[in-house]
């Protein structure tokens, strides 16, 4: 009889050698899918839960070699030199990233076993031991497969490797409570206090975000688990006063660990992004806020009595 196949997570991506998004030296493994749908978001290729085939039309070189190849005739140039895409046709099956010599088309995502990450994380323990780093489980978003995510972080554990995990907090608390229990850090989005507003911002809204804030506060006040809160700042977007107050006092009267604040000013780096999969940025007119508007934002909550940073969080005194 044949036995039971060993589940697999989707990835998009894993870097190395990263000194953010936890304490040290880290390895970010990227989990592919999130249900949130946020304008500024700098992963889009991690939204979709399934493969994707991204086009980087500037490293294109014309060579047509993607389109004799594609089994299915999904490709063609039509007029230009822009390979043109029939959706109906495309299988996702890979043929035209394999064959690409330029890279100019790439399939996104590709599935591992926990043992197949655990190698690829284990061949870094020197860098994570001498700088007191280790994994960060990312997206994406996490508990759409999170009990893939358990399983690794569980065995990075028994490995004794630093684990980290980033979350936006959509989800039930079933499936984020193990995972917290893996985790020696853990950070929680919170995108805007109003509901209505953050549904409009990100396609949900916020009260099971809350609720899960709540609960992992309580959580970690009996566990070693440590909580940030992360609150990604986008000019006219979520960087009014009244809003940011709100979530100042909410995190102030959490009813377990009080946790730190990190603000992250938005940034730009992930716009061509959406490019590559033919999608459309919204948010083009957004400014980077600076330095001294996050200062000020921070002092929303240093009033408040709260640790807050910018720019990233130093979890370097836990």
């Amino acid at each position: 009889m044949q036995g039971k196949q060993e589940p697999k997570g989707f990835v998009f991506d894993i870097v190395k050698y990263m000194v953010e998004d936890g304490p040290g030296i880290r390895t970010c493994i990227f989990f592919k899918g999130c249900r949130l749908q946020c304008k500024w978001c700098s992963n889009a290729l991690g939204l979709e839960p399934g493969p994707k085939i991204a086009y980087i039309e500037n490293k294109c070189l014309g060579c047509r070699t993607c389109v004799d190849a594609c089994p299915h005739k999904a490709l063609s140039t039509g007029d230009t030199d822009h390979i043109l895409t029939d959706p109906s046709k495309c299988t996702l099956c890979g043929t035209c990233s394999d064959v690409c010599p330029a890279n100019a088309r790439q399939l996104i995502g590709k599935e591992y076993t926990v043992q197949e990450l655990i190698d690829v994380v284990e061949r870094d323990r020197v860098f994570y031991r001498r700088e007191g780093g280790g994994v960060t489980a990312t997206g994406g978003e996490i508990l759409m497969q999170a009990a893939f995510v358990y399983r690794f972080l569980k065995q990075c554990k028994q490995r004794l490797l630093g684990t980290t995990i980033e979350t936006s907090g959509f989800g039930r608390w079933q499936l984020l409570a193990p995972i917290l229990s893996v985790s020696d850090f853990a950070f929680i989005d919170l995108k805007h206090f109003d509901s209505s507003t953050h549904y409009v911002l990100t396609g949900v809204g916020n009260e099971l975000i809350l609720d899960n804030i709540a609960k992992t506060s309580i959580f970690c006040s009996t566990h070693a688990t440590k909580l940030i809160i992360r609150i990604p700042i986008i000019p006219d977007i979520n960087d009014a006063s009244d809003n940011l107050r709100e979530i100042a006092e909410f995190v102030r009267r959490l009813p377990g660990m009080i946790p730190e604040v990190n603000l992250l000013p938005y940034h730009c780096y992930g716009i061509a992004k959406y490019s590559w999969l033919g999608k459309e940025y919204e948010l083009n007119e957004a400014t980077v806020p600076s330095d001294e508007r996050m200062q000020s934002i921070s002092r929303i909550f240093l009033d408040r009595g709260l640790v807050c940073t910018v720019g990233g969080a130093d979890v370097s005194s836990y």
